[in-house]
């Protein structure tokens, strides 16, 4: 267990309900042994041969799924272009990796909100000036709408590929630039809540309800920064919740247990 915590640890809580709408054959949430595949220093081309190369001892590790990054800039690198820039080749690498994860049994995830600094699309400010208020891109119309739209494109051009792919929306990359989680948690949980926090129902019905789509959260709900304040919209929107656990190392297995149950019942009575 401690060295899967030095990598990521990706636990899914999950509707004890699940929502009413088409189920597909992605593996039960509990069932998920997710770990994350980067490396910055290659292209899509070479990472596709890492990762190739990689899956064996992936598997053998016991995981069935992998989170692959995929930054907002690669796939849209213009969005306020009229019309809004894509890069093709982009989303033809993305589906190679899709292909070869299928072919072994894999299933993937995917974050759609990842994007900061050097990782910003042309034209977006992580850091949306508000010299009054929270500096955070969520809270300009044009950036949010500019990601709603890269969200439902990203979704059709991967449409085929529903029955293998979690999305995901996350509290990173969303806190505002002159604010941090542990001194400002609950004023960033109201922030996030109708943004990102209700984003399966901002989507078009009829591509909402082909994916599973959940929401991961780093210290709001994950470390109690959010003092029992939640950034998700209620009633919850999202087919699953997520938490990540780093800095595990030094525990116990026992205390790694503990650490993780005490983060789950956190998700668990807010949500």
């Amino acid at each position: 267990m401690k060295k899967i915590c030095f990598i990521f640890v990706f636990i899914f809580l999950f509707y004890l309900v699940m929502p009413s709408r088409a189920v597909f054959a992605l593996l039960p949430y509990e069932n998920i042994k997710g770990i994350v595949f980067y490396n910055p220093l290659v292209l899509d081309n070479q990472l596709y041969q890492q990762l190739q190369n990689a899956l064996p001892v992936i598997k053998d590790a016991g995981f069935n799924t992998v989170v692959i990054v995929t930054p907002w800039k690669r796939y849209n690198p213009r969005p306020l272009a009229d019309p809004p820039e894509y890069n093709d080749q982009a989303f033809v690498d993305l589906k190679r990796i899709f292909d070869l994860l299928k072919s072994n049994n894999m299933q993937a995830i995917i974050r759609l909100n990842l994007f900061g600094v050097g990782w910003s699309p042309e034209g977006i400010d992580r850091c949306y000036p508000s010299p009054e208020g929270p500096q955070t891109w969520i809270l300009s119309p044009t950036y949010y709408n500019a990601f709603l739209r890269y969200s439902q494109e990203f979704l059709n051009r991967i449409i085929d590929y529903k029955d293998m792919v979690y999305i995901a929306v996350a509290t990173e990359n969303t806190i505002p630039c002159n604010m941090t989680c542990w001194e400002n948690g609950e004023e960033i949980a109201a922030l996030i809540r109708p943004a990102l926090g209700n984003f399966p129902n901002q989507l078009p019905a009829n591509l909402r309800n082909q994916f599973h789509i959940g929401y991961h959260d780093f210290c709001l709900i994950t470390l109690d920064w959010g003092h029992g304040q939640t950034p998700i919209q209620s009633p919850n929107p999202f087919d699953f919740l997520s938490m990540e656990a780093y800095d595990l190392e030094a525990f116990s297995d026992q205390q790694i247990s503990n650490e993780l149950e005490a983060r789950f019942l956190r998700f668990a009575n807010l949500h």
